[in-house]
């Protein structure tokens, strides 16, 4: 059984899939992107889930905006910078 938070995870994940273009290097990225995440945010630091959630929703609306192809991948110490 999966909490709410991860059911949003979830969700977040499966339509990020389905927005992303079809080519295998950008699902890779999101799943690597994903994996990452879920390796250094501890279960119980709700704070930083939301924040990614937040972070991902943005990238949705993003990706359903005309004309965008895509949306780049920050770097690993911008994404800690913003969460404190």
């Amino acid at each position: 059984r999966h909490s709410g938070l991860q059911k949003d995870v979830f969700s977040l994940y499966r339509i990020l899939i389905r927005q992303t273009p079809s080519t295998a290097q950008a699902r890779t990225s999101l799943r690597e992107e994903f994996r990452s995440h879920s390796d250094n945010v501890g279960r119980n630091d709700f704070k930083r889930i939301e924040y990614l959630l937040r972070k991902g929703h943005k990238r949705v609306k993003l990706l359903a905006m005309d004309g965008v192809s895509g949306v780049g991948r920050t770097k690993k110490g911008d994404a800690d910078a913003d969460a404190d």
